[in-house]
């Protein structure tokens, strides 16, 4: 499977949940200056047990490729990262992504599907969603994208004098197996003017609320 980065066409947009200048920092720390850790698919669960049993006989490689997790948000900015990358889809109706086909195709192949198959739901309203392969890989640690900067915002809120958290957005559309589900939307529709009405609300010129 090829790194997302190379395989697909992505905006990036990069911000920072500011806090409070850290103790040791002076005006003469640049931003460009500093180094983190980050994580990448940093809102990624495992694949449900039943999904990775059917893809290690649909796709060993793939299957080994996807066999892995990251703790929650907060346990990662707790240890230390300070660079998340979070893949969203868009969803216009609100209902787009609430049943994965991947539990067809691993019924169709003598599997009984975990129930647990995606974070993604119907009740969720038009919010971006949160997921890293559409119909099989689609569990998430926070769901929908509006969760996820909130859980940032109250990490940042109870740690005044953290350094900046990176924040990489990667708009995504990739179907990797034949009859999956693709986005009623084009990348040019990707609600741009209200992604970036999220990113200012985050800002501290506006209190760092999210709406």
């Amino acid at each position: 499977m090829k790194p997302v980065f190379c395989a697909l066409p992505a905006l990036l947009c990069a911000f920072s949940v500011l806090s409070s200048p850290v103790s040791f920092a002076d005006d003469t720390l640049k931003m460009n200056q500093i180094q983190v850790i980050g994580t990448h698919n940093s809102y990624r669960r495992s694949l449900s047990p039943t999904t990775l049993a059917w893809l290690k006989k649909l796709s060993p490689e793939m299957a080994d490729a996807l066999d892995y997790q990251h703790g929650s948000l907060k346990a990662q900015l707790d240890g230390g990262v300070r660079q998340l990358e979070i893949d969203i889809y868009a969803d216009s109706s609100g209902k787009r992504y609430a049943h994965p086909r991947g539990v067809e195709w691993e019924k169709k192949a003598g599997f009984t599907p975990d129930a647990d198959q995606s974070d993604a739901t119907d009740k969720q309203g038009t919010d971006f969603k949160v997921m890293h392969i559409v119909d099989i890989d689609q569990r998430s640690s926070c769901e929908p994208l509006r969760q996820c900067l909130t859980l940032v915002k109250q990490w940042s809120d109870a740690h005044p004098n953290h350094l900046p958290v990176y924040i990489d957005l990667e708009t995504k559309q990739d179907v990797p197996l034949p009859g999956g589900s693709y986005p009623s939307l084009s990348r040019n529709s990707l609600q741009k003017p209200r992604m970036t009405s999220w990113m200012l609300n985050c800002s501290p010129s506006s209190g760092g609320k999210i709406s």
